[in-house]
């Protein structure tokens, strides 16, 4: 059988490396929870609404750290039991097994598919408790404040900036819809190469929820219709590649506009400060934003579990019915040991991003929330402000740091890149 270089490429249910967006959201979080306290400290009702809703907070880091957990767990089960019982069950063809474990893998993440979609429930929840306690704050302000010349163009600058930010949202919006048609036209592409090439189709299904590609017989007739298949697949990743690297290109920009708003913010919050004025909720809008970016996450997560369960469905009811997998091996066992070794690696990496993420969420709700444990009233103005100036730099610090390679949202170089799920409700 000549073959090619093979083609790999994780599903587009979701990359294996999702941690990007999860780490700087979730430190922000606590960051920006502990500047509305420090604002707010001399408003014991304001305070107490900012202690309400940082718990809760912490509350969803602990609750998720525990999906991600059982993310970790399952992940390393498929690769340790799963997988090598597949592979006795093609070698000796010993089915029954291969259903029995099968089941088992569709147990672990059913409970994986109920925790993330509770979780997602939880944050949707805590932003409308954050809506609600940002417009209670802004009923305290003063309606009619006396404002100075420099706090007015400060506003006008935040105002335009919002604008902004609007318009950058609304292209990531328009730019999300480009990359669900791409993602779903690629889809469509790899079920058709499924449909005309059982080698293929025997290689996907084994890949669980990621899938590889490799070039096959010589034949003049079948090699033509591979080349073909495979030129169109790249181009359809090649068209996913542009479509991903222009949302980055988005979220650096968003990026960039929300450092300049938290200059102008921290600068107006002070003038209010100085003025005996209730500060402006800024840091609490910021909060939701990084609430939703978890949430997406964990939306991402949950379709992905979701999508491998229906493969291992459905690999259980056709592929180890019995008469095709007798069919198939005659031709294809290489292709499915193959497959399945390959699968292993893939889900090894995904394991070590669910790892990370574990980490992540743990430290969060262990560490970043002990500034609840004083009380900001008893804190002298100069405290308070060395405080807030430190939290503002490790601020700036998250906005300036580099994505990882260990953790970026993007497979390696040597592989095209995941999309994001399709979706018509970026939530």
């Amino acid at each position: 059988m000549a073959q090619s270089k093979e083609v790999t490429s994780f599903s587009s249910a979701i990359s294996p490396k999702f941690t990007t967006d999860l780490l700087p959201a979730a430190e922000r979080t606590a960051l920006l929870f502990h500047l509305s306290y420090l604002y707010l400290a001399g408003y014991p009702d304001l305070e107490k609404l900012i202690r309400e809703r940082a718990l809760n907070a912490r509350l969803l880091f602990v609750s998720s750290e525990r999906v991600m957990f059982k993310c970790l767990c399952t992940s390393d089960n498929l690769v340790k039991s799963l997988f090598p019982i597949l592979k006795v069950a093609v070698q000796k063809n010993k089915t029954e097994i291969a259903k029995t474990y099968l089941a088992k893998a569709q147990g672990w993440i059913s409970e994986i598919v109920k925790a993330a979609d509770e979780m997602v429930k939880g944050y949707k929840n805590e932003n409308k408790a954050l809506s609600d306690s940002t417009s209670t704050i802004y009923e305290k302000k003063t309606e009619k404040q006396n404002m100075t010349v420099e706090m007015k163009n400060l506003k006008q600058q935040q105002e335009a900036l919002k604008e902004k930010l609007k318009k950058i949202t609304s292209d990531q919006s328009t730019k999300q819809q480009e990359i669900n048609a791409a993602t779903s036209t690629r889809n469509s592409h790899i079920s058709h190469m499924g449909a005309c090439d059982r080698e293929f189709a025997a290689r996907h299904t084994f890949s669980f929820g990621f899938f590889s590609w490799r070039k096959g017989p010589s034949d003049s007739t079948v090699a033509q219709t591979h080349d073909t298949n495979r030129n169109i697949l790249n181009k359809l990743d090649q068209d996913l590649q542009k479509h991903m690297s222009d949302m980055d290109q988005l979220k650096r920009e968003e990026q960039q506009v929300h450092n300049e708003m938290m200059e102008i913010t921290m600068k107006l919050m002070s003038l209010e400060l100085k003025d005996g004025l209730i500060p402006s909720p800024e840091h609490l809008e910021e909060v939701k934003t990084c609430l939703v970016r978890i949430q997406n996450v964990l939306i991402q997560i949950l379709r992905f579990w979701n999508h491998v369960a229906e493969i291992l469905q459905k690999l259980e009811q056709q592929t180890f019915s019995g008469k095709e997998l007798m069919d198939d091996l005659a031709d294809f066992k290489e292709i499915f040991l193959d497959s399945i070794t390959a699968a292993e690696q893939a889900w090894k990496a995904f394991g070590q991003s669910c790892m990370i993420a574990q980490e992540m969420f743990d430290i969060q709700a262990r560490d970043a929330y002990k500034f609840l444990e004083t009380n900001p009233a008893s804190l002298s103005e100069e405290e308070k402000q060395k405080q807030r100036d430190a939290v503002n730099e490790k601020l700036k610090e998250i906005c300036q740091e580099p994505e990882s390679e260990g953790i970026g949202h993007e497979p390696e170089s040597a592989e095209p890149p995941a999309a994001l799920p399709a979706s018509d409700d970026t939530e």
